[in-house]
């Protein structure tokens, strides 16, 4: 009875060996997947900082052409609107239009 036993145990045991070797053998894949997941997810999320640092060194000098137009403009549109208050001093001081064609008719 004891070598049956002995036998049925060891049976067990060796039923658990190759159990834990094949468990042993599943964990290590897991880490070994999670190790090549977290290299790419970092390589991925790397790749996303570059490339929006990389657009805005494109696009900046865009970006800037258009704020320097957008200023010009703005230039523009207040040196007509001093140009026409200029007109309209020289109007008001000739009192009227019919002064001022006065004047360029005595010229």
């Amino acid at each position: 009875m004891d070598d049956e036993n002995l036998d049925n145990i060891l049976k067990k045991v060796e039923i658990l060996i190759k159990k834990v070797d094949k468990n042993t053998e599943i964990v290590k894949d897991l880490r070994s997947h999670n190790r090549w997941v977290f290299f790419f997810r970092v390589l991925y999320y790397g790749t996303l900082i570059a490339l929006a640092f990389g657009a805005w060194y494109f696009i900046q000098p865009v970006i800037d052409s258009i704020s320097s137009t957008m200023n010009m403009v703005s230039q523009t549109g207040n040196d007509i609107s001093n140009s026409l208050d200029s007109v309209k001093d020289l109007t008001d001081s000739a009192d009227g239009i019919m002064g001022l064609f006065d004047i360029f008719n005595k010229n």
